[in-house]
């Protein structure tokens, strides 16, 4: 009874005749599927995927916790490299676990999953918006069960890591600067420059993202110039302070930071052929294989 239910509810979907109390209906369908499939065996050692960089995030999140949230000089449990990039990422994702770690006085590992899955089912709801203004319901439905149903994305969005929160960001910067070009109303304005300004504090190699950004403010806007210095003003602000602040600071200012930067804003890597042998590796062993 149950299930004919539900497929009742999705073939409304379907129709594109779906009201208020249906729309959450569908949310609460999302939840479920993205938790059930992400759950199995959240309790195991962080150690199935990437697992130095969730140990990383991981031992943040717990001495935040520990010693009082000093998100602007986070401690770690051993000696960084002379360079290293966790230094310089502001720790969002830790800090989000680590307030649920002083909220439950524990710091099991599988509550830095919890927020990671969190992320993704809201991923997938913005998705879902997202497609449905764009196109119609039935394609936000479409690409958010193939969000959600995707291998990779059950592996990843349960991982000890900020790749879901960042992924949320992303989707929500773009889909609030489509509102804000589609009805000119600035809160949107505000909630796409806040959620990109906060990707680029968790990981600057997202500076890409402001590709598509400026392509939709571009063909969408009715004054090119002043919307894009807008955004564009706003959204570096806060990461181009955090990152005085942490190399002033700290006088941590070598060639290995300087290389990563050209890295970052350098095109020539795009001409490089060991580039592209490496992108497309990974996509043919990883990406287009039959079971991502």
């Amino acid at each position: 009874m149950r299930r004919t239910y539900k497929l009742k509810t999705i073939k409304k979907i379907m129709e594109n005749n779906t009201n208020k109390l249906e729309y959450y209906k569908l949310f609460f369908i999302f939840f479920f599927i993205g938790i059930t499939l992400r759950l199995t065996y959240i309790t195991i050692p962080i150690l199935e995927v990437l697992s130095n960089i969730q140990t990383d995030h991981a031992m943040i999140a717990r001495n935040l916790s520990i010693n009082h949230f000093n998100i602007f000089n986070p401690e770690f449990d051993y000696l960084l490299p002379k360079f290293s990039i966790l230094y310089y990422q502001f720790p969002l994702f830790s800090l989000i676990v680590s307030i649920f770690y002083s909220i439950f006085h524990t710091n099991y590992e599988w509550i830095g999953r919890l927020v990671s899955i969190g992320f993704a089912v809201w991923t997938a709801l913005t998705i879902y918006r997202f497609g449905k203004i764009i196109f119609n319901k039935k394609s936000g439905f479409y690409a958010s069960i193939i969000f959600l149903l995707s291998p990779l994305s059950i592996v990843y969005t349960r991982t000890f890591m900020p790749d879901s929160l960042n992924l949320f960001l992303a989707i929500t910067s773009i889909y609030y600067c489509y509102k804000w070009q589609g009805q000119n109303i600035k809160k949107y304005l505000y909630y796409s420059v806040t959620a990109y300004s906060l990707l680029l504090l968790c990981s600057l190699t997202h500076i890409y993202l402001l590709i598509p950004i400026i392509f939709l403010i571009k063909t969408k806007s009715k004054n090119v110039k002043q919307d894009l210095l807008r955004f564009i003003s706003f959204a570096i602000l806060a990461p181009i302070i955090w990152w005085l602040y942490k190399i002033i600071s700290n006088s941590f200012w070598n060639q290995e930071l300087i290389n990563y930067c050209k890295n970052i804003f350098s095109f020539t890597l795009f001409f490089s052929l060991n580039f592209w042998k490496k992108i497309m590796g990974r996509l043919a062993g990883i990406t287009l294989t039959p079971v991502a």
